[in-house]
């Protein structure tokens, strides 16, 4: 017997104006729909998602991000993971926007940028306490510095990962200190979406603050 999955979409809109609420109409939503949309079907939840008005979204990888442009999303598409290689040339060919960490990785792109006349649009990682991919949030100006020198590479926007939203306050407050210090200092970048990654709705709230205070 197969098992089926429903989405009610009169409840997808109001979990999505929800959110637009609480954020105000001059932010973005970034959805999320790496892993297929987390088995819901990414090309299918894109789609309808583009239609009530979400213009930006989030994969794990370059196929993923092919797969959806492919499918008709014509806005911005982050890949969560680290491009490389022959990915890159994809990647800035299909208009997808790349998450960086690294130096010599945004060096690389800027190489393949000028090479086929086009300009690679990156976020920033910062690491704040998920203690995975990012920028030291120590050197992070001293990189920005390098990397506007760079004709082929527009920094697009910025973003870290809370690790423990949903179970630990004191350390989600003090990432997201971390992180505002860090944007406080990037006067040089024109347009930015500003992103937090949190994992729990209970801290909506708080990451509103946090847009507020910086955009």
């Amino acid at each position: 017997m197969k098992a089926k999955l429903y989405i009610n979409k009169d409840n997808l809109m109001y979990n999505i104006n929800y959110i637009k609420n609480k954020i105000g109409n001059r932010r973005k939503i970034i959805a999320m729909v790496k892993a297929n949309a987390y088995g819901i079907g990414a090309k299918a939840i894109s789609c309808e998602l583009q239609k009530i008005g979400i213009t930006d979204f989030g994969v794990a990888n370059i196929e993923e991000a092919i797969a959806l442009r492919n499918n008709g999303i014509s806005g911005m598409i982050l890949v969560t993971s680290v491009v490389i290689g022959e990915e890159i040339k994809e990647a800035i060919e299909n208009d997808i926007s790349m998450s960086v960490s690294d130096l010599d990785n945004i060096e690389k792109i800027d190489e393949i940028a000028k090479k086929i006349g086009k300009v690679a649009n990156i976020h920033l990682k910062i690491e704040t306490g998920m203690l995975r991919l990012g920028f030291n949030i120590n050197y992070v100006t001293s990189i920005i510095n390098k990397i506007i020198q760079l004709k082929n590479i527009n920094i697009q926007g910025i973003y870290t990962h809370l690790s423990c939203a949903d179970s630990d306050e004191d350390y989600t407050n003090n990432q997201i200190e971390e992180f505002k210090k860090i944007v406080s200092k990037l006067s040089k970048v024109k347009e930015l979406y500003m992103l937090i990654m949190w994992i729990s709705m209970k801290k909506l709230a708080m990451v509103e603050l946090l847009l507020l205070n910086l955009i």
